[in-house]
């Protein structure tokens, strides 16, 4: 830990962690993580907001249930022109959970 709080971190993983707690870690961290793993229910806005999770090349969702808002991560990738080779992965278990991210981003996914 340096002197002002941050940490450096390749990997992390959150699982079964207070949502506040999970996003003040996340505040913390240097830049240069390699990978975030997050098993959650809760409302991406607060974490897309975090210079750490827009810029990790591998970034992994598991039990995301408001699928109606996953098309926000690819739209923040574009609005910040980040660089292609990013990987996002959504583990969730409900029939069509994928059809508003396709919706928005048809012509964009590689």
């Amino acid at each position: 830990m340096t002197d002002d709080g941050s940490f450096t971190v390749k990997n992390i993983k959150f699982e079964y962690c207070d949502f506040d707690s999970m996003i003040v870690v996340l505040r913390k961290i240097k830049d240069g993580v390699e990978s975030i793993e997050i098993d959650f229910t809760d409302d991406l806005a607060g974490i897309l907001e975090i210079l750490q999770v827009q810029n990790v090349p591998y970034w992994h969702i598991e039990k995301y249930y408001p699928t109606d808002s996953l098309h926000k991560v690819a739209q923040m990738w574009i609005d910040k022109n980040s660089k292609i080779g990013t990987t996002f992965q959504v583990a969730v278990h409900k029939e069509g959970s994928f059809q508003e991210f396709f919706e928005h981003f048809t012509d964009r996914i590689v």
